[in-house]
């Protein structure tokens, strides 16, 4: 697909979210879990570790979408994983680089960051780009509410949050 000198098309979301930075590696790092996702309708989980793929089933896409692990930092909150091209994923050579870095103690910056070399069929890349970064922004929204979701329960209090108690 790539030649050398071909450039690339770049997807790229940045969002602080008001979540510890462990609690949020925990919930991003298990690559196979995405029980938080709402799109997700199931998925299969294909191996283990670098090389794994997770198989994502989402209601109303006729084939699932496959992402493959390439890389796991723990010690850099980093993981980097390609999209497996098939009939529905249409972008070509796309890999994601996820990482995360904490803003303060109960904050984290996330970087969610795409690159693709070409779509294939006639569409423009941008429209791939407008639709991923939509994506994008959805995900890390609901990866927030999943992690504070995660600590109220642990806590057993519902901190941050205003109740209509009156």
């Amino acid at each position: 697909h790539k030649t050398e000198n071909q450039s690339m098309h770049i997807i790229k979301v940045e969002r602080e979210l008001k979540v510890p930075i462990e609690k949020l590696w925990a919930l991003v790092s298990d690559f196979s879990n995405l029980s938080w996702y709402s799109p997700a309708e199931k998925i299969e989980k294909l191996g283990s570790g670098i090389g794994e793929i997770r198989r994502i089933t989402m209601p109303g896409i006729p084939a699932a979408i496959e992402e493959r692990l390439l890389e796991l930092d723990p010690l850099q909150h980093r993981l980097v994983y390609t999209v497996l091209e098939n009939e529905i994923n249409i972008m070509q050579d796309y890999t994601v680089e996820a990482s995360l870095r904490s803003a303060g103690d109960a904050s984290t910056v996330a970087l969610w960051q795409g690159q693709f070399s070409g779509v294939a069929g006639d569409l423009e890349p941008q429209i791939m780009i407008d639709i991923m970064t939509e994506t994008y922004v959805s995900m890390l929204t609901e990866m927030e509410g999943a992690v504070q979701k995660i600590g109220r329960t642990e806590c057993g209090e519902e901190r941050d949050e205003l109740t209509s108690d009156g």
